[in-house]
This record gives C-alpha cells, structure tokens and sequence, in this order.
C-alpha cells in the first residue's frame, strides 16, 4: 500500500492520530477557536483549550464533534488539515488514513466523513468501529470465536459492542458522556451551593474527587468560583460525599447501555463476558470507582483498559502496524465508501 498510513480518532473532546510503524504522535484536545466574523480559525488543540472562557467577542470556540458525532463538518476539515499535512509534509502519495466512527454510524455519515478525509488530502479513507479499535487497542484477541464486550465511555456518547471473531454482534450507541457529567456538576453547584463555576474547573473536579461509589475515604477541594447572588468571586469547598450523587443519573444511562447490548447479543457469547469481564475503555473509565459500580450494577466483572483513553488510538496503530491486517486473512478495514456506494 503506497503512501503514509495514518489513523485518525476524532472525539468529543481530544483528537488522536497514529502512524503505521510510529504509534500515536499526536493527542490534543478536539477544540479550535475561530473570528467569529470570518470564521477562520485562529488556533487548535491545547492553545484553544486556555482560551476557553477567556474569548472577547470577536472569537468564538468550535467543537467539530458532539456526543460522539461530527456536528461542524468544515470544522473538523479544518482541525484535521494542519495535522496531516504536517505529517505527511512533500510525500509523493497521497496518505491512507483509517478513522474510528461509531458503531450505529450511517452511511451518509460516512460519505460526509470521506469529504472530510477527502478535502484533508487523502487517497484512500476506511473506517473501524470505536469499541472494535478500542478492544484491539487493550490487547484483546477480537478475532477469536468468543465474545468480547467494550464499553467506550466517551465526553459525548456511551458506544458499547459485543465483539466476536473481528465483526460486532451487538451494539448501543447513546449520546451521553462525560460532558454530561461535568454539566450535571456545574448545575448543582449553580442550584445548591449559588456558586457558577466554568466548564474546566467543573473538568477538574470530577477528575479529582468526583467518584462513580463511595469513598471510604473522603476528599475535598477548593475551587474558584463566582457567587450568583453577589456576583463575587469567591473561593470555596467542594466534597466527595456531597457530590456523590450528582452524576447517578448519567451513570444509570450507562448501565442501561451495557443491559442493551446483552439483551441483545448470544446467551453463548453472555458467557464468555461473564467468565472474562466488561472491558471499559475512553476517558470515562477513569472515573474513580466506575468498575465496580459497573459491576454491581449488572452482576458481571469488569476490567479497566490500561490508558483507556488511547485505547482507540492504540488499536487503530495495531491495525495499522499490520498493514490493515491484525493476523494472516483478517481484514479489519472496512469497505470504503466507493466500494459502498456501488
């Protein structure tokens, strides 16, 4: 296969890209800020990210992705462009560029996304299922005859698949993610405690103390924040106990996600995730104490992907480090969008 290789997974909130042979080379926030009279973008990624709440008028923030689907089409060109000329800089041919997409994806979703790809500069666009790519990524042997479930917690969906033998069984696909978490926080601290707080420092909280159970140990923080009645800035406490069951709702969503799938799916591959566990990958996995919430909550073990946030990335660069291929006469590309359209 002539050209670069390149793998691309574009989510809610961080961007991934891969190269046959190099890993991931690139992991930034999926963010650009743009003249909002000309809608030129002006910076992306982790310079974006500062810029957050501090934009006067004439700039604007752009998310190309929401709850797990590219929402601004010439945004997310234009957030993928730099990067990919960058890597692919005076090569003669054009990249192949393999992109994760979600499992109920269609298929003019797909053509929208082959423009994209298209208008980036590439010569041949194939696409893999998060959970596939995510599950290939935390080392599983998704090609075997047995069933494998992934659960990708993103910042804008929930994408569970029942894997077996490379292809996906069973799918549930909700638009619900840690986004909706760290809005859930910002609104009860707006109700209950009068405090506004901005969306990275509601971020930071629910990394630091936010639990998905609870601790046998609590723990607080202080934030910044600005009084609703006074207007004030003001700093003030925040705990894990308080904030407990702030997110039960977006938790119960996930559960119900994961209940989906296995309604749906085989009693014979049931037994296979019964013996081997649910396999959480995303960001969201990272959540102190979602594994054994999880678990209690759906009777089946569950195991956390080591650095579930790269999990997708990771296998897009398996799958690319093979050629396409992750053993002898297994394809995991799927069919371009030509090849679909015919």
């Amino acid at each position: 296969m002539l050209g670069l290789r390149i793998g691309v997974d574009l989510g809610s909130a961080s961007l991934h890209i891969c190269v046959a042979g190099r890993g991931v080379v690139v992991s930034e926030p999926s963010v650009m800020v743009c003249d909002s009279d000309t809608g030129k973008p002006l910076t992306i990624g982790t310079a974006a990210v500062e810029m957050l709440g501090r934009l006067p008028n004439s700039m604007r923030a752009v998310h190309p992705v929401r709850d797990g689907v590219v929402d601004h089409l010439e945004a997310a060109q234009q957030l993928l462009r730099p990067y990919i000329t960058r890597l692919c800089g005076n090569r003669l041919f054009k990249p192949n560029i393999l992109m994760s997409v979600p499992t109920d994806v269609s298929r003019n979703e797909k053509r929208a996304l082959l423009s994209i790809l298209t208008d980036c500069g590439c010569g041949r666009a194939c696409f893999i299922e998060k959970p596939l790519a995510a599950a290939i990524g935390a080392g599983e042997n998704c090609f075997k005859p047995g069933g494998i479930l992934c659960v990708e917690l993103g910042a804008g969906s929930v994408d569970a698949a029942m894997l077996s033998m490379g292809s996906v069984v069973a799918s549930s696909f909700v638009r619900v993610g840690g986004r909706n978490m760290t809005t859930a926080l910002r609104r009860y601290l707006s109700h209950a405690r009068n405090y506004s707080v901005g969306f990275l420092t509601a971020e930071e909280i629910k990394k630091n103390i936010c639990s998905a159970v609870e601790r046998e140990t609590e723990v607080a923080m202080f934030v910044n924040g600005k009084n609703i009645t006074t207007g004030v800035p003001e700093n003030f406490e925040v705990t894990s106990s308080e904030l407990y069951p702030v997110l039960r709702n977006d938790l119960e969503t996930i559960a119900q996600t994961v209940l989906n799938v296995l309604e749906k799916a085989p009693t014979e591959l049931i037994a296979d995730v019964h013996r081997d566990g649910v396999l959480l990958t995303g960001g969201g996995a990272n959540l102190h104490g979602i594994d054994r919430w999880l678990s209690e909550r759906i009777d089946m073990p569950v195991r956390i992907a080591g650095q579930p946030e790269k999990a997708v990335a990771q296998g897009l660069a398996v799958v690319l480090r093979d050629g396409g291929k992750v053993f002898r006469g297994e394809y995991v590309y799927l069919d371009s969008l030509t090849q679909d359209s015919e």
